[in-house]
């Protein structure tokens, strides 16, 4: 080789060298995390090496200069042909991986129902009035101004007295007796029963007014009960049955109850009344034997409205020497062209003075 070509090999090797080093510290920067400060590089003047007389001065090679961002670090020695370089170790740190953390969604409800609570309120409370209770006495058929030939097919839902019998009259115009039966029913004694007697009558007329009428008797003698409808006889023609009408009781006794003790000389009597006609109340106070001991007339207005039934009450003062089995006695007179009671009820006491 010739020997003036040889610094220019070795600066030419040098290059070589310096440019694989500053590739290599070129990608270690990118890899590496960089901490320190960038500072700007100056350029190295270049310098004429002196040669030998008769040789050309061969210019020495210069560093290119650095980009502006980085700055190489100084080499500690000057790279020779032949001298082993350095190797840069590379330790990789290990990144920490976060795993997710599962967080819970709530669920969106699509309906939401709001529950109320009621909130009690003075509401006052309203008592409905009991159904009045059926006629202890009842006509079911015929009913009331029916047209009838003989003899009357009659039914009705009656209690035996307390000798156990019934009694059933048809009475005329004139208050004369066209019919009566005497029902035996002793074996049905305090007992609701249906029964169903004919009552055959002859009249001299083409047609008469006339009284049915149920009535049943106390161990002494008493009417206990009395029901009765007006009717029309007839001789001719057919029967014509007129519609049903009220079952309900018409008197109601709420004082005194049935086989109370009264004592004091005076007896309150309260009630409640369905009026059958327009005529006043009689209330009789009465022994055994019949008499009365005490007597009140009250005039009670026919109901209307929602009402079944008008309140009474009367005071009977009394005078007794001892106890008597007395009986509390409520009727009606008729108001027709018949005479006689129309309708009764009443109710045993025990009187002392």
């Amino acid at each position: 080789m010739n020997r003036a070509r040889e610094p220019y090999l070795v600066s030419k090797c040098a290059r070589t060298i310096g440019v694989s080093l500053l590739l290599w510290l070129l990608l270690a920067g990118c890899a590496l995390p960089f901490t320190g400060s960038l500072q700007p590089v100056e350029p190295i003047p270049q310098s004429a090496t002196p040669t030998q007389s008769g040789s050309s001065a061969t210019p020495q090679p210069s560093a290119s200069p650095m980009p502006p961002s980085l700055t190489p670090p100084e080499p500690s020695a000057t790279l020779q042909p032949g001298t082993p370089t350095h190797t840069a170790t590379l330790t990789l740190t290990p990144t920490q991986t976060l795993s997710p953390t599962i967080t819970q969604t709530p669920t969106r409800t699509l309906w939401a129902y709001m529950t109320w609570t009621p909130v009690p309120t003075r509401t006052p409370t309203i008592t409905p009035t009991p159904t009045p209770p059926l006629a202890y006495l009842r006509i079911l058929r015929p009913n009331a101004f029916s047209k009838l030939l003989s003899a009357i097919q009659v039914e009705a839902s009656v209690s035996p007295g307390d000798d156990g019998l019934v009694q059933v009259d048809l009475l005329g115009e004139d208050g004369r007796l066209l019919s009566r039966q005497r029902l035996d029913y002793r074996e049905y004694l305090a007992r609701s029963i249906a029964i169903a007697p004919k009552m055959a009558f002859t009249i001299t007329g083409v047609s008469e007014l006339a009284r049915l009428m149920i009535s049943v008797d106390d161990r002494f003698g008493r009417k206990i009960a009395i029901t009765s409808t007006d009717l029309v006889l007839l001789t001719l023609g057919d029967n014509e049955l007129a519609p049903p009408g009220v079952s309900v009781a018409p008197y109601l006794l709420r004082q005194p109850v049935a086989d109370q003790v009264i004592q004091g000389g005076i007896l309150a009597v309260r009630g409640l009344a369905r009026p059958v006609n327009n005529q006043p109340l009689l209330i009789d106070l009465l022994d055994e034997q019949g008499n009365s001991l005490a007597h009140a007339a009250l005039q009670v207005a026919l109901p209307s409205g929602q009402l079944s039934h008008n309140p009474f009450e009367v005071d009977l003062p009394y005078q007794v020497t001892g106890a008597v089995h007395a009986r509390i006695s409520i009727r009606q007179e008729s108001a027709g062209r018949i005479p006689g009671i129309v309708a009764l009820w009443s109710v045993p006491v025990l009187l002392n003075p």
